[in-house]
């Protein structure tokens, strides 16, 4: 089971993607809303890891009942930036996605997911 500053690094190297493929000034929204879920989701392993017994999910359905068991707020958070991913890539949505539909998914990730599970902020 990676332990909580394993997946704060892969979060980190998420948001640095993100930045890398140009955020919310992208050309293609497709991969910056894709890599703002996988920042989300090692935040949630990383709380997983913070807990007095670790637990490490298998899989996103897992991971968001197990994260809706524990934290509903931050469950309800990565549930919204996973159906934005999946209609990025799966939907052929990518046109549908405005720059405010980033800013806002950003804070979600940034923000809002930390807040929920008392952890640090992303800087992005």
């Amino acid at each position: 089971m990676p332990a909580a500053a394993s997946h704060r690094e892969h979060c980190e190297r998420n948001v640095k993607a993100y930045d890398t493929l140009g955020g919310d000034q992208a050309i293609y929204f497709e991969w910056p809303v894709t890599t703002l879920f996988y920042a989300g989701v090692h935040l949630a392993e990383e709380y997983f890891a913070r807990l007095s017994t670790p637990l490490h999910s298998s899989g996103h359905r897992q991971r968001l009942q197990c994260l809706a068991d524990r934290a509903p707020e931050a469950a309800m958070k990565l549930a919204a930036l996973h159906d934005a991913s999946r209609l990025a890539r799966y939907d052929c949505a990518f046109r549908a996605f405005k720059e405010s539909d980033v800013l806002r998914l950003r804070d979600i990730a940034a923000r809002e997911i930390p807040r929920a599970l008392r952890l640090d902020a992303l800087t992005m």
